[in-house]
């Protein structure tokens, strides 16, 4: 069966035409469900996709779309024709479409487009191990000393609330706030 010639899908109109899906929606009438009807529908919704989506999609999004309409023959209340309902659900398809693929190009741009340079790798992988030395020496340091740089680099400089909350002088807290920073410049270079 090709999906691209309209008249070939006899096998898929015995399909729909089969009790079980009048069953499922018994809103529709069984005479809108001829061979004929659905071979309109199915060149209809052809022509629509091929100016929503690429020529070489269109026929997989019109075929996605009747897998949605029958799987949602259910939800069909017949207030609108089933050429509009199903061109609405070929719609909301084409757009999902389009978001999937925006999404798998931005995501794989940076990869694929402009790749990483060794310069680029190279301050990368620095970046992390500097990262690592940074966390190591944080961790080794007393915690007040830690307390004292964290705030920093936070850029909190209001000194003198910062001595306050310690409880310790404007002076001393500077003095201890140099003296954590050297031990950390000391550890980095190290």
């Amino acid at each position: 069966m090709s999906f691209d010639d309209p008249t070939s899908c006899d096998s898929s109109v015995d399909a729909v035409l089969d009790a079980t899906a009048l069953e499922v929606a018994p809103s529709l009438d069984a005479s809108t469900l001829d061979a004929t009807t659905l071979r309109e529908v199915y060149a209809a919704l052809l022509r629509r996709a091929h100016q929503l989506v690429p020529p070489s999609d269109a026929a997989d999004l019109v075929q996605d779309t009747w897998l949605a309409g029958l799987d949602g023959l259910a939800r069909f209340e017949g207030r609108a024709s089933m050429l509009t309902w199903l061109t609405s659900i070929l719609r909301h398809k084409a757009a999902d479409r389009y978001r999937s693929a925006r999404h798998r190009r931005e995501r794989l741009s940076a990869f694929e487009i402009e790749p990483p340079t060794e310069a680029r790798v190279i301050e990368i992988l620095g970046a992390r191990d500097a990262l690592d030395r940074v966390t190591r020496s944080l961790a080794a340091m007393e915690p007040r000393a830690r307390t004292l740089v964290l705030a920093e680099v936070d850029g909190d400089d209001d000194r003198e609330r910062l001595a306050r909350e310690h409880g310790v002088t404007r002076e001393t807290y500077r003095v201890q706030l140099c003296r954590a920073r050297a031990q950390l410049r000391a550890d980095l270079a190290a």
